[in-house]
């Protein structure tokens, strides 16, 4: 089984965070967002998964099954960004190849064999109050 890369998803995440960094300022520059509604919509959930994903990094550290979901959440953001970013990177402000450096550990990290190893919930790590 693959073990979990949580350098790798590090580096990844802020990969697709400049991205969606250079998809905001150019939606500010560009004036009326209503002009621009579907880079609007594409954007906040891209920006919704990679700050998520972001989070995600410090439950990762906690053991190995939380670094394995880690690892398939933010391969599967940064997939889900790069299908709306393929072929419109000029809209989104970035050139071609942004998310070149991902597909590495979007290869491992969204195989099927790899997600099919993650078979169990994953600690939610809460205080006992908050596990009730």
């Amino acid at each position: 089984m693959t073990a979990p890369d949580l350098a790798a998803a590090a580096t990844v995440t802020e990969i697709a965070s400049g991205v969606v960094e250079a998809a905001t300022r150019r939606l500010a520059a560009a004036g009326s967002i209503d002009d621009h509604q579907v880079l609007a919509y594409d954007l906040a959930h891209a920006a919704a998964a990679v700050a998520t994903a972001k989070g995600l990094l410090d439950y990762g550290a906690k053991g190995d099954i939380e670094g394995r979901i880690t690892c398939a959440f933010v391969a599967d953001a940064v997939g889900e960004l790069a299908g709306k970013l393929f072929g419109r990177e000029a809209d989104w402000g970035v050139a071609p190849g942004a998310l070149d450096g991902t597909r590495d550990f979007l290869t491992r990290f969204r195989a099927p064999e790899f997600l099919a190893g993650i078979n169990e919930a994953g600690p939610r790590h809460l205080d006992d109050d908050f596990e009730l």
